[in-house]
């Protein structure tokens, strides 16, 4: 949210131009957007294995660094 409301998209820069109120479902799909895949879940000692979508994992787990552009700290290509 503060990233929106900071003026951070597009360009990745503070701009207060750039600056806008996001909605609830802009920022649930920023973060399935870079959401990252896992291989298995540990379980208590052991691990059970993992596929995209399942009822383990869903959309895997969050990864902000892959969810936002910030220029000069990221690798996210637009």
């Amino acid at each position: 949210r503060q990233y929106f409301l900071e003026g951070y998209y597009p360009s990745g820069k503070k701009n207060k131009t750039d600056a806008r109120i996001p909605s609830g479902a802009l920022l649930k799909a920023v973060l399935m957007n870079g959401a990252q895949y896992m291989t298995g879940v540990d379980n208590g000692g052991s691990v059970f294995p993992s596929v995209p979508y399942d009822d383990i994992q869903n959309f895997g787990r969050i990864s902000l660094i892959d969810s936002l552009s910030l220029s000069d700290k990221t690798n996210l290509e637009a």
